[in-house]
């Protein structure tokens, strides 16, 4: 594309103003430069000085004094453009006249208000324009960090790691420090990218380092909104360790974390990162948001395992009225066209839905049903915007926005009138077509209502009570909030046998001893934890149920641990929320509360305005408890939105300790992908979104057997992927020493279970991040090794790691058909995916690609006749084969 045509896509991508416009405020100067500087007097003095600095190489991250809110403020000259528009068009004119000094700094100034708002996309195009029309140009180290966070935001991890190791190295993308305070900034924030990088690839464990120490370095300088983006990270990790790990954790950094349980830090953390936002001079909404929220669904796993109710109420009340402070930040209509913020404001709600649905009262758990069925409206709306960045709100989601708001006693929201005007798109063919093509992947393989329990069939109110005075309902469907659970709850019955690929008879062993551990636990023979990893743990005098004295914020001290979680129980795969927990009686002197009060006129007229189902109790004189407790979920048309979302469960697996944990969430499976001769044998995939996803703007794809198979089937895949992922951490750390031009990680992967509206299970696929690149195939499990000159030290490397995965288990496994994503410079990570795994006879079979001795004995023949370099520097051990 030459000059003119990619001018032409930058105004029509940007929407910029006319030179006309411009020049009406500040006529054509003696050159095309100065007139540009002119121009740029209509940018309020704060955002031009950020503009100056950035010019001088005196500034290398937006100063936290703007923030993104601002660039969407109305320009006081030009008044019906904001001043991100008036700053686009100058942009534009900048690089039309040559200007590419002053293009860069104003790509700059508007890099983050572009990425909230969607057009980082173009603006690193713009980058790459400026760099091939004049290469010695200067570009901002926060534009290049932005960059390396898009390229991981869309799977491209070997292009983001290369980045910002170029940008440590100081050796690429050279810029002048003025400061030593600005190069520890840009050092400690790619850090703090690569931390994320390995807990988006489930590696939370080696994540922390990364974290720990970009948090430590931002707060030396008193870089307060970078320290809570890294907190942030790290509240999302504790919850995933196991006790061992954090306890390991706490060893080597003991003035860094201070609870006995990781959830609660998790929350003491995220309390913290708050007020290390409130010390700003301005907040930026989404991220104090983000921050309560990650906090909280911490405090809601650690009050799960509290065995008093009242205790568990009191964490209850806080999340609830920390949710609604989250809510209650969002008060502009504008501020939740950008997709982070809309997510956050979805899960919110959700996140209430969530802790309202453990209470024992009718009216919470009524409410929580409704605001349910409106995150899946609000989410049908998000996963359904064309534009991967920027939604276009209309009459329709506005309404649900303010109608969440209004439910929960909080204000509407402002700036809504020009969205009033949009009414709700019409659905079309297309889009009939597609949602149809979208439930023909995601049928149910057998008649919902076979599954039916007699509780599903029965009205709302019936669920809750049969007798109107009864205060209490002690058995309710049990929700998912992170925790331990029962994984053969999730496992097939034999209501699928006829759908198995190969006959029912041949997966028969697996269904009846259902999921086969080969976890490190299991294999090594060990407590569970690589011993290496654990210095002195054990004479630290460290308990699991100590309890803590101090306090944090409002809370009472921390009580102990419940030795047995209550989110663990057995059940019947074919209605997971017809599964059931007792709690204990409560006494009458609890006098406990409904958690959201909806006695109030205005909430009843909320619930007839947005008309999500339908109530039996609609009379001028019924009471919003009353239409509530008679409500009923609404009937789905093909058509709609919502009819594309799905209730559904995501686990996920610790390939340490065998444990599996669950969240309830939300699901959207969108279009297959099309990818040509990369098309597997058995499966297709789809691009898929769901509320739980780690990361908001982040690309996940889901896999599907084309003949459908038990959920067994993919969570042993799982099993399967994530053990191999723990071996190539133990593999790239025995390497680390070693100069190699590789190394490997296996993509982390989960299972996720679509419900009906009523809970029965309907289909299942397993997720994980989508990778751009070359996909080779390395080694199968038989006796093919891919000999491609081109690939031959990444095919030692595949070899080599199936050597050491067979030593280091004692001969209990080998990782086998190795298979993934090359970087394309020759060197660096390559991503796995798909694994299998031979066993030996003192393993059950694993799948049928487990081929037992006989595998690993073809593989010693046929496949790695002789060690090669790697398997030399790491001393593998061959066993002797006849």
């Amino acid at each position: 594309m030459d000059k003119e045509d990619f001018l032409k896509q930058c105004a029509k991508t940007l929407n910029i103003i006319s030179k006309d416009e411009l020049y009406a405020v500040f006529p054509p100067k003696e050159s095309n430069e100065k007139t540009i500087q002119c121009w740029l007097q209509l940018i309020p003095s704060a955002m031009m000085k950020q503009l100056e600095l950035a010019l001088a190489q005196e500034l290398c991250f937006l100063s936290n004094d703007l923030i993104t809110e601002h660039f969407v403020e109305k320009n006081s000259h030009l008044t019906d453009h904001s001043q991100l528009t008036i700053l686009y068009s100058i942009l534009v004119y900048a690089l039309e006249w040559d200007c590419y000094k002053l293009a860069s700094a104003i790509v700059f100034l508007v890099d983050r208000a572009s990425y909230r708002y969607g057009n980082s996309k173009q603006l690193m195009n713009i980058v790459d324009f400026i760099w091939q029309m004049e290469p010695d140009t200067r570009i901002v180290p926060q534009v290049i960090v932005r960059r390396a966070r898009l390229m991981k935001d869309s799977g491209n991890l070997h292009g983001a790691m290369q980045i910002l190791d170029a940008l440590v190295k100081k050796q690429v993308y050279k810029w002048d420090y003025k400061s030593e305070i600005e190069s520890t900034r840009v050092t400690a924030t790619c850090i703090q990218i690569k931390g994320q990088i390995y807990h988006n690839l489930g590696l939370w464990k080696d994540a922390m380092p990364y974290l720990v120490e970009s948090a430590e370095q931002l707060m030396s300088i008193k870089d307060y909104k970078g320290v809570s983006y890294s907190h942030g990270l790290i509240t999302k990790c504790l919850p995933k360790l196991t006790m061992d790990e954090y306890d390991a954790l706490k060893v080597r950094h003991p003035s860094f974390f201070e609870k006995h349980n990781p959830c609660y830090e998790g929350y003491r953390i995220s309390v913290m990162s708050v007020e290390l936002l409130e010390k700003l001079k301005n907040i930026d909404h989404l991220f104090s948001a983000k921050h309560q929220l990650s906090g909280n669904e911490c405090l809601l796993m650690y009050a799960d395992q509290q065995t008093v109710v009242l205790e568990r109420y009191s964490y209850y009340q806080t999340i609830i009225a920390d949710m609604k402070k989250c809510l209650a930040l969002h008060d502009d209509a504008n501020l939740l066209k950008g997709i982070e913020s809309f997510y956050e404001f979805i899960k919110a709600v959700f996140m209430i839905s969530q802790t309202l649905s453990f209470s024992r009262l009718p009216q919470d758990r009524s409410l929580s049903r409704y605001l349910e069925q409106l995150s899946i409206e609000l989410y049908a709306h998000l996963c359904t915007c064309p534009d991967d960045r920027n939604l276009d709100h209309n009459k329709h989601s506005v309404k649900l926005m303010n109608g969440a708001l209004n439910i929960l006693g909080l204000p509407t929201l402002r700036g809504t009138d020009s969205f009033m005007q949009k009414e709700t798109p019409v659905n079309d063919t297309k889009m009939v077509e597609d949602n149809l093509k979208i439930q023909v992947m995601t049928v149910s393989l057998h008649n919902e209502s076979r599954h039916a329990t007699t509780s599903d069939s029965l009205s709302p109110s019936a669920q809750l009570s049969t007798n109107s005075d009864k205060l209490f309902q002690t058995n309710f469907p049990r929700k998912f909030v992170g925790l331990s659970v029962n994984p053969h709850t999730f496992c097939s019955s034999d209501d699928f046998k006829d759908d198995f690929d190969g006959g029912y008879h041949d997966m028969q062993p697996r269904i009846s001893q259902s999921l086969v551990d080969i976890s490190w636990k299991t294999v090594s023979g060990s407590n569970g934890y690589d011993p290496r990893n654990l210095p002195n743990v054990a004479n630290l005098g460290i308990k699991s149920n100590e309890r803590e004295s101090s306090e944090i914020t409002s809370l009472r001290s921390e009580p102990g641990i419940s030795t047995e979680s209550q989110s663990i129980f057995s059940g019947s795969t074919a209605s997971l929320f017809s599964a059931e927990t007792t709690e204990e009686h409560c006494t009458d002197d609890d006098h406990l509360e409904p958690l959201i009060d909806i006695s109030s006129p205005k909430v009843h007229e909320q619930f007839e305005e947005l008309q999500l189902g339908t109530s039996s109790s609609t009379d001028s004189s019924s009471s919003s408890l009353d239409y509530l407790l008679n409500w009923q979920l609404p009937n789905i048309d093909v058509s709609s939105q919502s009819a594309n979302i799905s209730r559904a469960h995501i686990l996920t697996y610790n390939p340490v300790n065998n444990e599996w944990k669950s969240n309830s969430t939300l699901a959207f499976i969108g279009p297959e992908l099309q990818l040509g001769n990369m098309k597997g044998s058995f499966r297709d995939v789809f691009d898929v979104k769901f509320l739980h996803q780690d990361e908001p703007l982040g690309r996940y794809v889901c896999k599907r057997y084309r003949r459908q198979k038990s959920p067994v089937c993919y969570m042993q895949d799982i099993i399967c992927q994530m053990v191999a992922g723990y071996y190539v951490t133990m593999f790239n750390e025995a390497l680390a020493n070693h100069r190699t031009k590789f190394s490997v990680q296996f993509l982390p992967v989960a299972h996720l279970q679509l419900l009906t509206s009523n809970g029965v299970l309907k289909d299942w696929v397993n997720v994980e991040p989508f990778l751009h690149g070359q996909f080779n195939k390395l080694t199968n499990n038989l006796s093919y090794v891919n000999k491609a000159e081109a690939d031959i030290e990444s095919t030692d490397l595949a070899t080599a790691l199936s050597h050491f995965s067979y030593v280091k288990s004692n001969g209990t496994l080998m990782i086998v058909d190795i298979q993934g994503w090359l970087p394309v410079n020759e060197s660096g990570i390559i991503y796995l995916t798909d694994p299998q795994f031979h066993t030996s006879c003192s393993v059950q079979k694993f799948s049928n690609c487990d081929h037992k001795e006989k595998g690993m004995d073809k593989f010693w023949k046929q496949v790695h006749e002789k060690c090669n370099g790697i398997c030399q520097l790491l001393n593998l051990e061959r066993p002797i084969t006849t």
